[in-house]
């Protein structure tokens, strides 16, 4: 998820240091980013609530941490508890049939492979930049 944050950084770094190869592993740290939130979003699908609430929750606390800070502690506490409590729901009576574990389990492999594709791009150019 902080895919988008180390961009950012990288964006700023090439900026700052003159190094405009920077900028190409940043953007293949967002395309990261697109697809670790394509695979949270099969691990956690719409059409299970408990599961659906626990992402966009998770997304909340990011958003609040990123904007905000130590300012959002409060409301990050109150996730968090709420996080706990679905888990602590999803744990006592998974949702999934064996069927639908399945299905999730093959979709995730799909983009845990596009992931490291397209990461181990990203880390061979900084190698490249960096030495």
């Amino acid at each position: 998820m902080e895919r988008g944050v180390y961009a950012q950084f990288l964006d700023e770094a090439a900026d700052i240091l003159g190094v405009a190869d920077l900028r190409a592993a940043a953007t293949r740290f967002r395309a990261s980013r697109k697809v670790w939130l394509e695979l949270m979003k099969v691990a956690t699908p719409d059409d299970v609530p408990a599961l659906r609430e626990a992402r966009e929750l998770s997304l909340r606390r990011r958003d609040l941490f990123v904007e905000r800070g130590a300012d959002a502690l409060d409301e990050i506490r109150r996730i968090d508890r709420r996080r706990r409590e679905l888990g602590d729901a999803v744990a006592r009576e998974f949702p999934l049939d064996d069927a639908g574990v399945a299905t999730m389990r093959d979709e995730m492999k799909v983009l845990v492979e596009r992931i490291a594709h397209i990461e181990g791009d990203a880390f061979r150019t900084l190698r490249e930049v960096v030495g």
